[in-house]
């Protein structure tokens, strides 16, 4: 509809329901037909209008009823869903739709859908990966525990680094496994444990010791990995597998006693004895003495990550508050990666759901199995979410062609709002939404001399960004806009937090770091649990016979019996 016919219909609206209501009413109230209405009818009904309520109501009825024509049509010229201006047709690109429509276009019959958004995940999507952006305070932890509780109610199996511990206390289960080295309820964990084969070795020095963030931090970290493999190595087939002792063999013993004990190994090219194999020792010392140190507080024990995921059940939450964020690090880096390792090496299985949830994926170090894991673990049942508040962060650890890449691995997207002082971020998830190709119409008035008016149309087309990068930024606190993977369309939405019960507690401190026990004793089997477990409703409190515990074992916290997909 041409934008003068708009205006012209709305004005006569405006005088016409107002007019056409009033002579209704006052024809109704004085009971005349159309025949015994006269002028002197008309004036009478006019002097009576302001003493009568309903002669006075009706015209504003009419123009209320006015106005609501007036947006109907506004709305109308506007294409729904989409933020920018209107257009007549959407000819190809990113199509932006109502929420309600994106649920309908998502929604599987009788299949359990994760959340993401309110809207329900395509399971066909699920392991092509999510990558959560948005800036502090925006939303992210609201989405991640409506996607963790809908994911548990499902019965998948999730990895989730957990920053103060939010997650489990929320959804616990008595299966689950904490690890934190400064946690009374943590498994004791050495990466001892997770041998099983010679190969391992080389595997797990590069969980322990990090790719560098440069060719300079490489080299270092490369000769800290030699060190570390054979000395560990070594301590495992003399049968004491300590990492204390391990600690002080790398960092501590005299470069004479270490060449002695490392004698036949590949590590002896370290001490060849000229100024570079010298160079390159004290490297690896002082590269082992700042990543093996933090591992040096985890309680003894046997938990194996790869041995749970093959043979244990629950959840696996590796917890840290932020005062113990950077001396964790090499830790979560470590669990992290071996998790990952050990998927890419399971056998091939579309059916096994396993979650890999990163709260802030700049937590961690520079991981060698991550780029794998999110390329390859697909096949072997691996879903990632990922959060990024800043693509800066993933630049400074990867490097910027490295840190595209593994963006460009993450098919899903979610973008909430950005940060004004960050237009870097917010221009790179606009161009990541996408662009359309639209037509819009183009009027143009006439009139000759002696004739009327007239109006012609043409389409324009014009291709643009659907959202903005000042759009992202200027996104309020909770909203945000959903792109699944595909040729799905996309939507903006608004979060509704839900207020899930602290069941458990986040954080309990552990009597003495690293000199405590393992809160499960060594020979322990995994502990089954049953769905009857579970409380209903996880925004309530527990009910009695659902009561958490509170230390050592978790209660759950998620409905995962008869709840309902909201």
């Amino acid at each position: 509809m041409a934008p003068d016919i708009r205006r012209r219909i709305i004005k006569f609206a405006l005088i016409f329901f107002p007019l056409v209501a009033w002579f209704g009413t006052a024809r109704f109230l004085s009971g005349l037909t159309f025949n015994q209405i006269d002028w002197r009818v008309v004036s009478a009904w006019l002097l009576a209008t302001p003493h009568h309520s309903g002669l006075i109501a009706a015209p504003i009825i009419g123009l209320l009823l006015a106005i609501a024509l007036a947006f109907s049509l506004r709305r109308y010229a506007k294409s729904d869903g989409y933020d920018g201006a209107g257009y007549k047709k959407h000819i190809r690109g990113t199509e932006v739709v109502p929420l309600k429509k994106l649920r309908r276009l998502c929604t599987e019959a009788r299949k359990q859908q994760v959340d993401i958004a309110g809207v329900p995940m395509p399971t066909s999507v699920e392991n092509l990966h999510l990558l959560l952006n948005g800036a502090t305070g925006s939303g992210k932890s609201v989405l991640l525990r409506a996607l963790v509780f809908s994911a548990l109610k499902r019965g998948d199996r999730m990895i989730i680094v957990d920053p103060n511990g939010d997650l489990y206390s929320k959804f616990g289960r008595p299966d689950d496994v904490i690890l934190n080295p400064y946690d009374a309820r943590s498994e004791g964990w050495s990466f001892f444990n997770e041998v099983r084969a010679d190969y391992d070795w080389k595997r797990l020095a590069l969980s322990v010791v990090p790719l560098g963030g440069d060719a300079n931090a490489e080299e270092w970290n490369s000769f800290g990995r030699l060190l570390l493999r054979e000395a560990a190595r070594k301590l495992y087939e003399l049968g004491t597998p300590d990492i204390q002792e391990l600690f002080r063999w790398c960092t501590i013993a005299s470069d004479k006693d270490l060449r002695a004990f490392l004698s036949g190994t590949l590590a002896e090219s370290l001490f060849a004895g000229s100024s570079e194999a010298s160079k390159a020792l004290t490297s690896a010392r002082f590269v082992l003495s700042n990543k093996l140190s933090e591992h040096m507080s985890m309680p003894p024990g046997k938990f194996s990550v790869r041995d749970w995921m093959d043979s244990g059940t629950g959840s696996l939450f590796i917890t840290w508050r932020e005062d113990m964020k950077h001396a964790m690090k090499p830790l979560l880096s470590a669990w992290v990666d071996v998790f990952c390792s050990h998927l890419l090496s399971m056998t091939e299985d579309q059916t096994r759901r396993w979650w890999l949830t990163i709260d802030e994926l700049a937590s961690l170090e520079k991981l060698a199995s991550l780029e794998d894991f999110l390329t390859k673990g697909r096949k072997n049942g691996g879903r990632a979410l990922a959060g990024l508040q800043s693509v800066s962060q993933l630049d400074d650890i990867y490097g910027k062609q490295m840190s595209q890449t593994l963006r460009a691995s993450f098919r899903s997207l979610v973008v909430l709002g950005g940060s004004k002082t960050d237009p870097e971020t917010a221009e790179e998830m606009s161009k990541a939404l996408g662009e359309h190709e639209v037509a819009r119409p183009e009027y143009t008035d006439s009139r000759n001399p002696g004739s009327s008016r007239s109006t012609s149309e043409r389409l324009v087309r014009s291709t643009e960004r659907v959202v903005t990068a000042a759009q992202i930024q200027a996104l309020p606190d909770l909203t945000g806009y959903v792109a699944f993977a595909g040729d799905r369309p996309i939507s903006k939405f608004l979060l509704t937090p839900q207020n899930f019960v602290n069941r458990l507690p986040a954080f309990v401190e552990a009597r003495r770091a690293g000199a405590h026990g393992a809160a499960n004793t060594p020979g322990d089997g995994p502990r089954p649990w049953s769905i009857d477990d579970f409380p209903e409703d996880p925004t309530q409190g527990a009910s009695e016979g659902h009561r958490p515990a509170t230390s050592h074992s978790g209660g759950l916290v998620s409905a995962l019996k008869q709840a309902g997909y909201r």
